[in-house]
């Protein structure tokens, strides 16, 4: 019962996440200046990103196969490496999606601060909360996908 409450959940905070996205990118995003801005901010982060993921995606196969070579060698069971790698997947995910939709939101938070402070800091806080709904929900389907596989898996073949 526990496990399908904290799938739900998490789901639920998916669901969220991707209503919140929809209300965010339908708020104006100002005039020609501010979605030029933005443009300009966007493409520097999609950038900054492609760099950065290049690096980590290089140190995720290293680890990977430092992972496998353990397991080739007794000291590891063979899902080992497959969690690491399934983890960093999620992990660059929710780091994407939290990058774009935190510059795709600058101009929208900018333009709804002309209307009210108020406005603008609804945008603003609807956006970082993306990126923490995100980490949390796509963290919990992990672990828990990774539990339920793990226990069928071994109540199936118990170890020696």
């Amino acid at each position: 019962m526990g496990l399908i409450f904290v799938f739900a959940s998490s789901l639920l905070a998916l669901i969220f996440c991707g209503c919140l996205i929809r209300w965010i990118l339908k708020q104006p995003q100002g005039n020609e200046s501010m979605i030029k801005i933005n443009n300009y901010i966007f493409e520097g982060a999609k950038g900054y990103l492609r760099q950065q993921y290049k690096i980590v995606g290089a140190f995720f196969v290293v680890v990977f196969l430092v992972l496998l070579a353990m397991v080739l060698k007794g000291l590891l069971v063979i899902f080992v490496p497959f969690a690491f790698l399934t983890g960093g997947i999620f992990s660059g995910f929710s780091g994407f999606l939290g990058m774009y939709i935190s510059t795709k939101s600058n101009a929208r938070t900018t333009q709804a601060t002309t209307f009210s402070l108020n406005k603008g800091l609804r945008v603003a806080f609807s956006a970082g909360m993306v990126m923490g709904l995100m980490v949390v929900g796509l963290g919990l389907i992990f672990l828990t996908g990774w539990f339920v596989f793990l226990k069928l898996y071994y109540s199936n073949n118990p170890l020696p």
